[in-house]
């Protein structure tokens, strides 16, 4: 049976978890440009 150490199980969630940020910059990048005029257009008035 697979049997996982802490130190292992640690560095598995920190990858995991860096891997999910960049995800995450990904997706808000490519909605920010898409609404990116109308913020201008709000911070214009």
């Amino acid at each position: 049976m697979f049997q996982l150490e802490l130190y292992n199980a640690i560095w598995l969630f920190v990858v995991i978890f860096m891997l999910h940020d960049f995800e995450e910059i990904i997706a808000v990048e490519k909605w920010a440009k898409r609404k990116m005029w109308s913020w201008v257009e709000i911070l214009r008035k």
